[in-house]
């Protein structure tokens, strides 16, 4: 039983890797091929995390105002002098 169950998630996630593919070029540009459109940004942003995780996060604690809870004293001048 455990095998068959086994065989069943592998071929499901095998399944669901081939619907959805990142090609990297040389340049570090991701080529995001999909079957639909959920799944296409799913994965653009999955590339971007894996690419821009610092600069991503450092734009949305600056976006929430939170700016200077996440670079230490490097951000604290990253908010343009609003507190």
């Amino acid at each position: 039983m455990r095998r068959l169950l086994l065989a069943v998630l592998l071929c499901q996630s095998s399944l669901a890797a081939a619907t959805t593919d990142i090609l990297w070029d040389r340049y570090g540009v991701p080529h995001i091929y999909a079957v639909s459109r959920e799944r296409m940004f799913y994965a653009h942003g999955w590339a971007q995390m894996r690419n821009q995780a610092n600069l991503l996060l450092r734009l949305y604690g600056e976006s929430r105002g939170r700016g200077r809870n996440t670079g230490g004293r490097r951000a604290s001048n990253s908010t343009g002098g609003f507190s």
